[in-house]
């Protein structure tokens, strides 16, 4: 099984330094990007991506925005796993649930709407810890791996977040605990995890087994 983990799309974004043609080429250059993942994984044999959130800026955009990100994501051509993270939770305004992105939403495109597991196919699932606000008040990973078999299927975990080895912030209470990804590795209820929100691409743990895959800068 192979699959391509990618994160911090961050589509929409704008700079107010950039004058309307130098926004235009930033926002095609992010948009193109995400297309390249086609030919990556047409490349390597990947069978699907997977997203470990922040795929939009954020949750208030411009409905052309929304409407390229998704061609962006057709163009891709095999399956697209999207996690919400803190820029564009599943709120009460969430991007994915409006009514322009289930209209427009490509047949290869699933949005990890809740927590749990996602089939992928028989004997390859994802688990997924989506954000449904901006300030979770515990481990959201924690929910997803609750109760996991250790059953011989092939699991990836998809988080957003700061882990509790490198986070300064002992006080976040939406801190995940390595700990209990270790431990889920280990007894083989998950074999990967596919980690968003840290900008650049970073082992945790000496497993090789638990990556944030950085952003697409």
């Amino acid at each position: 099984m192979k699959f391509l983990h990618t994160a911090d799309w961050q589509l929409g974004m704008t700079r107010a330094f950039l004058d309307s043609d130098a926004q235009a080429r930033y926002s095609a250059a992010r948009r193109d990007a995400v297309a390249a993942l086609g030919a990556l994984a047409a490349e390597t044999g990947a069978e699907f991506v997977v997203v470990g959130g922040d795929v939009f800026d954020a949750n208030q955009l411009a409905p052309k925005v929304v409407s390229q990100s998704l061609d962006a994501m057709r163009a891709i051509g095999v399956p697209v796993y999207l996690l919400p993270g803190n820029h564009d939770p599943l709120d009460a305004a969430s991007v994915f649930t409006s009514a322009l992105f289930v209209r427009e939403c490509p047949d290869n495109v699933t949005v990890l709407n809740r927590a749990g597991v996602f089939e992928v196919r028989p004997g390859v699932q994802i688990v997924a810890a989506p954000w449904r606000s901006k300030r979770p008040t515990a481990d959201l990973t924690a929910e997803a791996l609750d109760g996991l078999p250790a059953d011989g299927v092939a699991r990836i975990l998809v988080a957003h977040g700061a882990v509790d080895v490198l986070d300064p912030d002992q006080t976040n209470p939406a801190q995940i605990r390595v700990a209990g990804l270790t431990d889920a590795i280990e007894r083989s209820a998950v074999h990967y995890v596919a980690l968003g929100d840290r900008h650049s691409r970073t082992a945790v743990g000496d497993s090789g087994r638990i990556w944030y895959s950085g952003s697409p800068e």
